[in-house]
Formats: structure tokens, C-alpha cells, sequence
């Protein structure tokens, strides 16, 4: 026991093999010192030493291994905690640059002159911009329900459902950016563009009037049929 705390000091501080040899040193110094006849290394001192000495000796083993395992235990456990907060913090500074190129983006989007909006690829209406809503007279709660066809009188509800599905991803519109369209009410110019975000096929496009006509209530969207025989008339 006298020299069991230098062992097992020398196996904290320095690691296994320094406690190992904590314990050899131990180990002699106390066949030396406390084994008759006493201050010698006589056969007779080893002999009758040598139980004990072999006991401390699985004791040192033991206590140095023990003490060695849990200090790698503990440097393990602090790279993984040490990868976990840089993680951590890569990931809450990733979500910080989200978060504010979603607020550019979604201020980009609201700010702009151009009607933008958002469809899926059965041409129904998922997002739209304040330009976009004024453009059609539609506040935007009432944007929600709306499906492409309520505001494109060039081609029929099966038309527009097939050009919508077919857009690939990152393909341009089937018609060229900068070509009239006639939104109901209105003539616009339309670029578009297909992506698909997390296996669903979504149309990108941004609208700009071309025609000083002064756009019609909302009635006159509704009532679509009758808005699309003016337009094709030539009444307005």
C-alpha cells in the first residue's frame, strides 16, 4: 500500500507504461526495504517475497490498465463531443445563411416589378408575389385556390396541364422568355423555367405587363370565359 499511490499518480499523469514502471520500481523497493533480511536483494528476500511481490505486480498491471482505459475512454469522448459542437456550429451557421438567403430571396421576390409565381406540375398556383396578385386582382388569400388555367386564356385547361408537366427541370419555357401571353385582363410577357426541389417537379415564372389596357376587377377573372371572348375580340 506504500507505494500504491505513486503507481497509481504515475499511471494518471503519464499513461500505462510509466505506471508499469511505478510498479517495478514499487516492487523492489519493497523486496528491498520491507522483506528480511532487510536493505538487501539475498535469495532468501526474494523467496520470501516473491507471493507478494506477484500479487502488487497483477495489482499494478490492473490498476494501470484500468486507469489507461478510462483515460482513453474520456480522450474519446472529448473528440466526439469536440466533432459534435463543430458540427453543431456548422450546422446552426449553415442554417443562419438559410435562413437569411430565404429573407432576400422571399425580399426579392416582394419587391420586385415583375409578377413572380410559383407553380406545380399540375399548373396549380403555390406561391406568388404581391406584383403577381395586383396583376391578376386577386388578394393573396384568394391567390391560393387558383390554378393556371384562371388566368391564361392562350391554351385550353388540358394544354396548360400538359406544357406544365412536361417543362423539365432547369428547362426554359416551351415558349421563349420575352414572347406575349394573354393573362386574362392583360398581355404580359412571361419567362419561365422547370426545377424539381425534393422530387416534385416545380415552374418558376416572372410576368411582366406589356399592355397599358387598365386591368379589369376580379368579376372579370372569374367570369373568365367572357374576359377571354373580349380579349379575342378585340373589344379591350
Amino acid at each position: 500500500m506504500t507505494f500504491f499511490p505513486a503507481v497509481t499518480l504515475a499511471a494518471i499523469v503519464g499513461g500505462l507504461w510509466p505506471g508499469l514502471f511505478a510498479t517495478v520500481i514499487g516492487l523492489l523497493l519493497a523486496t528491498y526495504i520491507f522483506t528480511p533480511p532487510y536493505n538487501s536483494f539475498s535469495g532468501e528476500a526474494l523467496r520470501a517475497s516473491f507471493w507478494s511481490n506477484v500479487v502488487f505486480l497483477m495489482d499494478g498491471i490492473i490498476v494501470c490498465s484500468s486507469i489507461e482505459a478510462c483515460t482513453a475512454t474520456a480522450h474519446r469522448n472529448a473528440v466526439k463531443l469536440a466533432e459534435a459542437q463543430a458540427q453543431h456550429e456548422e450546422a446552426r451557421q449553415l442554417q443562419k445563411e438559410a435562413e437569411a438567403l430565404l429573407h432576400r430571396n422571399q425580399a426579392l421576390m416582394q419587391t420586385s416589378m415583375d409578377g413572380i409565381h410559383v407553380m406545380d406540375s399540375q399548373g396549380n398556383l403555390m406561391e406568388a408575389n404581391d406584383a403577381f396578385c395586383n396583376m391578376l386582382g386577386y388578394t393573396r388569400e384568394e391567390m391560393v385556390s387558383l390554378n393556371v388555367a384562371d388566368w391564361d386564356a392562350q391554351w385550353t385547361v388540358e394544354e396548360l396541364r400538359e406544357k406544365s408537366g412536361s417543362l423539365p427541370a432547369g428547362a426554359p419555357c416551351s415558349r421563349p422568355s420575352g414572347a406575349a401571353r394573354t393573362v386574362r385582363c392583360s398581355d404580359v410577357e412571361i419567362g419561365a423555367s422547370g426545377v424539381e426541389i425534393e422530387e416534385q417537379k416545380l415552374r418558376f415564372s416572372a410576368s411582366s405587363a406589356i399592355s397599358p389596357r387598365a386591368r379589369r376587377p376580379k368579376q372579370c377573372l372569374r367570369q373568365h370565359k367572357v374576359c377571354a371572348r373580349y380579349l379575342d375580340d378585340g373589344f379591350w
